[in-house]
């Protein structure tokens, strides 16, 4: 419980003026709109019960579907965090990913994408995450050639119970991962590109 907390008190965001939208939220197919509209000139040009149960049932549901969203958006919080200083080829290594939700509404599912491309590393996987709640996990893989990689960029897809929006929260710059001779360092890309935040040591190489 003591762990649940601390990961909410750290990843509450604090209001600030003039933030930018912190999440992209699409809608996953016209059909909803389209269907209420059709609803509601059948309800204008031949009025019947039925049309006004189906539209408060469609609208309901568009309704919950857009607050639930909303609140993914606002809280759905994801970090990825690699600790370690130097390492040689045939050496381990360690992530260690939290998601955390610190609003009203569960994550049914949440995919989490990762663009990595480190041979032979894989840290994609779809999990859930209720409501108020923190949950972590760790990816472990063997450094096995030397080269330059990346760790990330990595995307979250998450959305309503109903379907109807499709949620990608915003994500920062990736972390780069520079191999020479054997040995690994970690270094900031120079241009910023969409992943997670990332703390590690910045050792610097030995050529």
């Amino acid at each position: 419980m003591f762990k649940i907390r601390y990961f909410l008190r750290r990843f509450h965001p604090k209001p600030k003026p003039n933030t930018p939208r912190q999440a992209e939220i699409h809608l996953r197919s016209p059909a909803w709109p389209l269907l209420t509209g059709l609803l509601l000139l059948l309800q204008l040009l031949r009025p019947d019960r039925v049309w006004v149960v189906l539209l408060v049932g469609l609208g309901g549901a568009w309704l919950v579907a857009a607050l639930w969203v909303r609140s993914l958006g606002r809280n759905l919080h994801f970090e990825r965090e690699i600790r370690f200083g130097w390492a040689q080829v045939g050496d381990h290594l360690q992530e260690r990913f939290t998601l955390a939700n610190t609003g009203w509404a569960p994550a049914l599912w949440v995919e989490v994408q990762d663009d990595s491309n480190l041979p032979g590393y894989r840290a994609s996987r779809v999990t859930s995450i209720g409501f108020y709640t923190a949950m972590q996990w760790r990816t472990e893989g063997v450094c096995t050639r030397r080269g330059l990689y990346m760790l990330g960029p990595t995307h979250l897809l998450s959305g309503d119970p109903f379907g109807v929006y499709s949620l990608r929260p915003r994500s920062r710059s990736p972390l780069g991962v520079a191999w020479a001779k054997g040995n690994v360092r970690a270094v900031k890309p120079s241009k910023p590109r969409s992943a997670v935040k990332v703390y590690v040591s910045t050792s610097q190489a030995r050529h």
